[in-house]
């Protein structure tokens, strides 16, 4: 990393704020080398606390978790989203997926769950499931990869 080396010797000539943050894709790999380059990144450092001593996240009791589990289901669900959006207004819903990754390569499995959030529902669709993965909406899912997952989701495809 001889050249992050060189951008900290430019922050200081010319009289910019050391470097606070910086992102990597292998942050534990990366750590001890960045670390010593950037000893800035080492300042006001606080560690992340034992996830035992923090509280339990629990989901409040006005959302609904739905698990959607059949073509049918999705079907039911997504109709009732549809025909819900007011006409000429915007409407939001959040949208993401969960899949594997091999810790020691670094390599993405297929999609295995979307969940999607509209109003006080989320939806968790298993896509890995036999009974969903069939459907041709879910099928680019279940194929895609990370890079991938900026593609728009068009609801009146299911």
């Amino acid at each position: 990393m001889p050249a992050l080396k060189k951008v900290v010797a430019s922050l200081e000539t010319y009289g910019h704020q050391p470097i606070e943050a910086i992102f990597t894709d292998n942050p534990r790999a990366d750590r001890p080398q960045l670390e010593n380059t950037i000893p800035s990144l080492l300042a006001d450092v606080v560690p992340v606390p034992n996830p035992s001593d923090l509280n339990q996240i629990t989901i409040p009791p006005e959302i609904s978790v739905i698990e959607l589990s059949s073509e049918f289901q999705v079907r039911v669900h997504f109709d009732s989203i549809l025909e819900s959006l007011p006409d000429n207004q915007d409407s939001y819903t959040a949208v993401d997926m969960e899949w594997a990754v091999d810790r020691s390569s670094g390599l993405q499995g297929k999609v295995a769950l979307i969940s999607v959030t509209f109003g006080q529902d989320v939806l968790l669709i298993p896509v890995c499931s036999p009974e969903i993965a069939h459907l041709r909406f879910f099928a680019n899912f279940n194929n895609c990869s990370l890079s991938h997952t900026s593609e728009i989701l068009d609801l009146t495809a299911i």
